[in-house]
This record gives C-alpha cells, sequence and structure tokens, in this order.
C-alpha cells in the first residue's frame, strides 16, 4: 500500500477567510473526525496508519478531535502530531492515542505556557513528548 494524504480544509468547506471567530475549534474537530472515518472506511488505506499532522488553530482542533463529545466519538485516528497548537481552542482529551505537541519556547502567538494546563491532563502522560 502507499501513502495517502487528506487535507482538511475547514475554512474553505465553510468559504470563509479566517479561522476565529468564523469556524469553532469543535467545527474543527468534527471536520477532522468526519475525514478520519472516512479514511477509516477506505480499503485502499491502510489501518493502523490514520495519523493528524496539524498546526496552530488546526492543531487545536485536532487535539479537540481526541475527545469524545456527545455528537461523535474521538477522532478514529492511530497518533497525532501538532505544530504550535492554539492551545486556547484545545480541550483534555480522552483517546490513548500517541501525541507529539511540538512548541517554540518564544512563540508569541501559541506560547507554550498556554500549552501546560493541558498537558498536565493527558490520559498517558508516557505517551505525549
Amino acid at each position: 500500500m502507499g501513502y495517502v494524504t487528506q487535507r482538511v480544509n475547514y475554512q474553505a468547506a465553510r468559504n470563509v477567510e479566517s479561522c476565529y471567530p468564523d469556524v469553532s475549534a469543535n467545527a474543527v474537530a468534527d471536520d477532522i473526525c468526519t475525514a478520519a472515518e472516512y479514511l477509516h472506511n477506505q480499503t485502499f488505506v491502510k489501518k493502523g496508519a490514520i495519523d493528524i499532522l496539524a498546526w496552530s488553530y488546526g492543531a487545536a482542533g485536532a487535539l479537540r478531535a481526541l475527545r469524545s463529545s456527545p455528537s461523535r466519538e474521538s477522532a478514529k485516528v492511530d497518533a497525532v502530531v501538532t505544530y504550535y497548537p492554539s492551545c486556547d481552542w484545545a480541550r483534555k482529551w480522552d483517546s490513548n492515542v500517541p501525541v507529539l505537541v511540538l512548541v517554540g519556547s518564544t512563540d508569541n502567538v501559541a506560547p507554550y505556557k498556554k500549552c501546560e494546563w493541558l498537558l498536565s491532563y493527558v490520559p498517558n502522560k508516557d505517551k505525549i513528548s
């Protein structure tokens, strides 16, 4: 099997130019879950190798996608990598997939300090780097 990528473009899907306030972080998470579910149901996609790569506001949505909500289960993915997540829009998650959160110590747009509270709640601290 080869590699498949799918871009979740939550802004274009809604014909908006900015993420916040036009698209809620919950809507981003829902879009990611829908995309993951779609990939999970395709015969050409290798099960056990569906991962998320996201940055900034989309990374917050990716982390939210790891938490189930009343309207959906958590994303059916096998790993998540986030670059500079907007942690003030993220929520603690209940999924046990490996998560890599990459932040910059001098980032003033998505500062690490805003992620510390979130990272203190992870279900398996040994699976987050």
